[in-house]
């Protein structure tokens, strides 16, 4: 009837080596190789180094062809497997009749799976630290999961490829997410209860651009955390926790630093929509624009308006202009009308002035332009304490001038 002996479970690679219990009395055995695996035999029934016996096939095997004492088998993964599998051996003794039947034979192979449906628990305290508890893993790559029983990780195959998803480990930060170049996905909402927490996230673990799943969402949403929200929804800090940036839950902006702007800025504000504690600043090319700018003092003792040009270079100068056309300016000597333009008064008004001077009578040039039409002041002339009056006429560019001889005299021509 033959003797049935315990099932052999053997893994990828691994050997085993049976002994055959009264090896004199044993003339053959069966073994039937239900692994996933071909198995090298030897010890027994075969000479030599051995022979394979396929994966899934029974075949017999003789004591009087050769008998050490000892069934060794291997198994050989020729196929990429990842199972356990079983080898069923059946003992004959030399005074039994054999079973009909043809060997080889064809079997179904038999691969060995714990039910765990009924599982409660699964406890693994008592080994040491650092033991491997769980390997699941593919054809492709081994150890997808990992399980030890004081870390893990868990990874997933795409396209060949291992993607690792989650690692508890023991180097570094315990808890670490996705692998270095994916991109780590958070399907709904994620809260970080520590504000500590918060600030001590690296900028270089998150991706630097924050990206709309599409042109219908926003990038980036600040929400209060209720209607009494008191602290600021914003805050940028130096390394020393100093403030240099914030918003409060109102839409204040504050920055305690040089806030550069590049594009424009828009103040729609209720007025004053733009306040300014002390100094504004407006670079050499730049401009204040506006169709009406007006400018309304606080109290009788501060300037309404205060212009002030650096004497620098060539000297500051205060330039006015209209529609574009310069009208007139103010430089270190004095106030200065566009050529061309007059100086109005309430009662008339002044193009040109121009003092000149002379002695005795003469054709004298009044340094207005030819062709202008001008009228001339003049004083009396005064000699050895008595006095003559002196006469002028104009005469283009020039004043004939009639007086007393080697008497000094001073006019002024005017338009």
């Amino acid at each position: 009837m033959g003797i049935p002996q315990t099932a052999v479970a053997l893994t990828s690679g691994q050997s085993v080596s049976i002994p055959v219990s009264n090896p004199n009395r044993v003339s053959c055995i069966e073994l039937y190789n239900g692994t996933p695996y071909d198995l090298t035999v030897s010890g027994y029934g075969v000479q030599g180094g051995g022979t394979i016996i396929s994966a899934g096939l029974g075949h017999r095997l003789f004591g009087e062809i050769h008998n050490s004492g000892y069934l060794n088998m291997t198994a050989v993964n020729n196929t990429g497997a990842t199972a356990t599998g079983v080898v069923n051996l059946i003992f004959y003794e030399a005074n039994e009749k054999l079973p009909p039947g043809q060997f080889p034979v064809t079997i179904p192979s038999q691969i060995v799976s714990a039910k765990v449906s009924g599982v409660q628990t699964l406890t693994n305290e008592t080994s040491t630290d650092g033991a491997e508890i769980i390997d699941i893993g593919t054809v492709s790559i081994n150890k997808l999961i990992d399980i030890f029983n004081n870390h893990f990780k868990l990874s997933v195959e795409i396209a060949g490829v291992e993607h690792t998803v989650l690692q508890g480990s023991l180097t570094g930060n315990p808890t670490q997410i996705g692998k270095a170049g994916d991109t780590a996905e958070v399907l709904g909402n994620l809260a970080v209860d520590s504000q500590a927490g918060i600030g001590t996230l690296p900028l270089a673990s998150i991706q630097e651009a924050i990206l709309a799943a599409a042109d219908t969402f926003k990038a980036l949403v600040l929400q209060w955390h209720s209607a009494t929200q008191s602290a600021d929804m914003l805050e940028v800090q130096d390394n020393l926790n100093n403030v240099k940036f914030s918003v409060s839950p109102a839409g204040n902006v504050t920055a305690s630093g040089i806030l550069t702007v590049t594009g424009k800025a828009t103040f729609n504000g209720a007025s004053p929509s733009v306040t300014v504690a002390n100094d504004i600043e407006i670079g050499i090319a730049g401009n204040v624009k506006s169709n009406t700018i007006t400018i309304v003092g606080t109290d009788g003792a501060n300037k309404v308006l205060f212009l002030n040009a650096p004497n620098v270079g060539n000297g500051g100068v205060i330039e006015l202009e209209v529609g574009g056309t310069a009208q007139a300016s103010v430089d270190v000597a004095g106030i200065h009308a566009a050529s061309g333009n007059a100086i109005f008064f309430s009662q008339g008004s002044f193009l040109n002035i121009s003092p000149f001077t002379g002695t005795g009578s003469g054709t004298f040039a009044t340094g207005i332009a030819s062709g202008t039409s001008f009228q001339i002041l003049t004083d009396a002339c005064t000699l050895s304490g008595s006095s003559q009056t002196m006469g002028a006429t104009k005469g283009g560019t020039n004043s004939v001038v009639t007086t007393g001889a080697g008497l000094a005299w001073s006019a002024t021509a005017y338009n």
